[in-house]
């Protein structure tokens, strides 16, 4: 029996009414059915309903046998969902079951950035009990599957069809040839955007320390050299954390750079936090945000903030940043310091113009506080006071200190700008040396200050003692008139004993002529 309306594009209605089908129907332009064997072909379908999906039947036909059982459909196309439109599957198998179920299997285009087609096999999608269509895919590492040209990545690919981003729930790999560094796959969980790659990194679990991500530049306790992890599992406990970042991680194509960063810093690079980049072109890192180079100074406590760079083929580590040391000292002698730098005025002003200056307000000030440093910087070309989280017993502004791995230390480079002394705004730029060795027993500060006229102050920090000198008589005498009780502090709090005393010009000689070429 064949069955076809007449008319311009009529179409035949048909409807299931087994029971269990929900009222399963479609339109087709023909039918033909047979009696002997039971069987009701359909021609010219342009589609079928089923849950919240569209399903095109190859060349239009579909066949149903006894009992209202469809064959399953071989090549057809499922448009997923009828709404948004978002994923068409194609080469699709499909078993449709009511108006309501479907299972099939099939491919689908994912597009990457650079707009390439990456094929994916669904193995599996179907409607949940809610009518959304779901698809699952599993992509092995041997596919060689990339999400962009940035990031490999095996593992299963899952699909609502309400949203037009899949999620990728696996392993990825981020792609670079550079020397010193190693990487490794890591499993994430992530909605992707082809467009805007930005994949969240799992937490760290303090139970399975082998198994976290490492994103720094770190310090081997005993070793000359430094290392940068990048999404690494290498990292030893003990080694000295210069600066690490986490958050979530994507690609930044100006700068050629995979980035870990804070979610808040990448929507606001302002915002407090840490910042790591892996210079993939160039092969260098470099970190932004809080900086620890010495965790064994004993009773001086130094606050850093700024940029530290890794060059991965010559291994040489720099530190562009704003430097506070806190110690016990005597007040008097730091603010006659303090009064003669800023009556220097043959000296430079400190350069607060510096990305690492800036980088170091964003750290430590609110935004109320750094509303109002600004404003009066803008106004007055200085802050009427120096802010509180600002105020250090020596706050350098301006400073780059480079690791040393033949001494095992850190040295100043270049200009060294004084930005205030206790809460006295200084901001004069000076030559001078700053050292900060590393040593088992304990680290070593050694600070070296010129203020011009062969005038200089020397700090030197070893072992708990501090030792102080400098061309100003009247200053050394104020030094040496204040009683020994005065310039010690007791052990407490499992903080050593510690106390300051004068130094001799030949310790200051000794030290100067290990910087002269």
């Amino acid at each position: 029996i064949e069955v076809k309306k007449l008319g311009a594009g009529a179409q035949s209605h048909m409807v299931s009414v087994h029971p269990k089908q929900d009222s399963l129907q479609f339109m087709a332009g023909s039918a033909k059915f047979s009696l002997v064997p039971s069987l009701l072909e359909g021609y010219d379908i342009p589609k079928i309903e089923v849950a919240d999906a569209n399903i095109m039947p190859d060349s239009g036909y579909v066949a149903i046998e006894k009992a209202a059982f469809m064959r399953t459909l071989e090549k057809a196309v499922i448009l997923a969902n009828r709404t948004e439109k978002f994923h068409n599957f194609y080469e699709s198998t499909v078993a449709v079951k009511s108006r309501n179920m479907y299972q099939a299997s099939g491919y689908l285009e994912y597009i990457d950035e650079d707009e390439t087609p990456w094929p994916l096999y669904f193995e599996s999608i179907k409607p949940d009990t809610s009518g959304t269509t779901l698809g699952l895919a599993n992509v092995k590492q041997e596919d060689q599957f990339f999400i962009s040209p940035f990031f490999g990545y095996y593992g299963k690919v899952l699909l609502r069809a309400p949203e037009k981003n899949l999620t990728f729930d696996g392993y990825t790999l981020i792609q670079h040839s550079c020397p010193n560094i190693q990487t490794t796959w890591f499993k994430f969980k992530s909605v992707i955007n082809p467009k805007k790659i930005v994949i969240v990194l799992p937490e760290d679990n303090l139970a399975t320390r082998g198994d976290n991500l490492y994103n720094g530049i770190y310090l081997a306790p005993d070793s000359t050299s430094g290392y940068s992890a990048f999404l690494s599992r290498e990292s030893a406990k003990a080694d000295q954390e210069i600066i690490a970042s986490t958050g979530v991680l994507f690609y930044d194509k100006d700068l050629f750079s995979y980035i870990v960063a804070s979610p808040e810093k990448v929507e606001d690079p302002t915002a407090p936090g840490n910042y790591l980049a892996l210079n993939n072109k160039d092969c260098y890192t470099t970190g932004k945000g809080a900086i620890a180079f010495a965790d064994k100074a004993g009773r001086i406590e130094m606050g850093s903030y700024g940029i530290v760079t890794h060059d991965l083929e010559s291994d040489a580590i720099k530190l562009d940043m704003l430097l506070g040391f806190d110690f016990f000292f005597n007040e008097d002698i730091l603010k006659v310091l303090a009064e003669q730098l800023k009556a220097a005025t043959e000296l430079k002003g400190s350069n607060n113009s510096r990305e690492a200056y800036k980088i170091a307000l964003d750290n430590i000030l609110t935004p109320k506080e750094r509303a109002k440093y600004d404003e009066e910087v803008s106004s007055f070309g200085a802050a009427e006071k120096v802010p509180k989280p600002l105020r250090h017993t020596l706050t350098f502004n301006e400073i780059v200190l480079e690791f040393n791995p033949e001494t095992n230390s850190f040295v100043s480079a270049g200009p060294i700008g004084i930005g205030s002394i206790l809460d006295e705004g200084v901001n004069k730029q000076v030559y001078g040396i700053v050292e900060i060795m590393r040593k088992r027993r304990g680290d070593e500060v050694y600070i070296y200050l010129e203020l011009g006229g062969g005038d200089y102050y020397y700090f030197q920090y070893k072992r708990n003692v501090m030792q102080f000198y400098c061309t100003d008589k009247d200053v050394m005498s104020k030094l040496l008139e204040t009683d020994t009780d005065k310039r010690s502090l007791k052990a407490e709090e499992g903080k050593p004993p510690y106390v300051y005393n004068a130094a001799s010009k030949g310790k200051v000689n000794l030290f100067l002529q290990r910087f002269e070429e």
